[in-house]
């Protein structure tokens, strides 16, 4: 391994044997002296985000020993999981019915995500206006908004998305050690029709 995408590959395809992560994310840490990679790392267990086992993070530096460069020294880190909350507004075509309408906006946000972001990976808000707009029958999407989920079964991380939004509402960043999820799509995603 060389480059930073060398050593996600390596993790990323691991032999089956040592275990398996979900996502991972490669950082170089500049506050170092010696050439010092710190790889983020994330397991899911049942359909949700988890914090990876000490065995699992021993058996990955295990396998990148053998394969990383001699000056290199690695740490496997847990990654954060920030868990998302979606509210959007939408304005349908006159004359339909605004259940159906609703129904299949939530569904294709939840198809949306549906698959798990990365590490460090900003969580697009541009998309959610596109997906809305792409359902029949919807005219126009007014709002989105992004707020973070709390709560017993959630992540208690502090995170505020406010802050980590970029000026343009585009998209809400990830520090390098963050993932985003919407654990619960169904109840995570809250939708109105005007």
């Amino acid at each position: 391994a060389v480059t930073m995408e060398d050593y996600k590959s390596l993790v990323l395809t691991m032999p089956p044997r040592f275990g398996g992560i979900k996502r991972c994310s490669i950082v170089r840490d500049i506050d170092s002296n010696l050439r010092n990679i710190n790889i983020y790392v994330i397991s899911e267990v049942n359909g949700f985000l988890q914090t990876t086992n000490n065995v699992l993070k021993e058996n990955i530096k295990t396998w990148l020993n053998s394969k990383r460069v001699i000056n290199d020294s690695v740490d496997i880190l847990d990654a954060k999981v920030v868990n998302l909350k979606v509210s959007f507004e939408v304005v349908t075509v006159s004359g339909v019915n605004t259940t159906q309408v609703l129904n299949e906006c939530s569904q294709r946000l939840r198809r949306l995500f549906s698959s798990k972001l990365d590490v460090g990976e900003a969580f697009n808000i541009t998309d959610i206006y596109s997906a809305l707009n792409s359902v029949p029958n919807v005219a126009d999407a007014t709002w989105v908004k992004i707020n973070k989920a709390s709560g017993t079964s959630y992540s208690s991380i502090n995170f505020n998305v406010k802050d980590m939004t970029s000026p343009d509402g585009r998209f809400v960043r990830a520090p390098k050690n963050v993932i985003f999820e919407v654990k619960y799509p169904s109840t995570d995603i809250i939708g109105t029709v005007k």
